[in-house]
């Protein structure tokens, strides 16, 4: 006799779809608990503590086995970490889209911004966009 898995039938439900998304600067600004602002890692003193306000806060959660966090009160196995932000003063690329971006600026033309493609490209994509359940 083999063991059937039980499932209650009107307690299963059918996920209809999932959204990724980015956050705006100011939802993160809200939901953060510190702004990053200092660029030292530890206090310059002799107790080589992380320093308030730097990536190390224990704002943000604790790295130490004996410290609890500061924000929630748990330890180090129980605190996931919170959030902090940073503004930086330039805008910088991920390096994880270089690869992306440098393939899109090859495609477009650096005096007037058009796509790099003939003109029978562009009527054949004109064309595919216009029919977009033909392939």
């Amino acid at each position: 006799m083999v063991k059937e898995q039980f499932r209650e039938t009107d307690v299963a439900k059918k996920i209809s779809h999932i959204c990724f998304g980015m956050k705006s600067a100011e939802q993160m600004r809200q939901q953060a608990h510190i702004q990053v602002v200092s660029k030292n890692l530890y206090s310059q003193d002799t107790s080589h503590t992380p320093l308030q306000y730097g990536v190390l806060d224990h704002r943000m959660g604790t790295s130490e086995k004996d410290r609890p966090c500061e924000t929630c009160g748990k330890s180090l196995a129980d605190c996931l970490g919170h959030y902090g932000y940073l503004d930086l003063e330039l805008p910088c690329f991920h390096v994880g889209y270089f690869k992306a971006i440098i393939g899109i600026l090859q495609m477009i033309c650096k005096t007037c911004s058009h796509i790099l493609l003939s003109k029978e490209e562009k009527l054949q994509f004109l064309d595919f966009l216009r029919r977009p359940g033909s392939i």
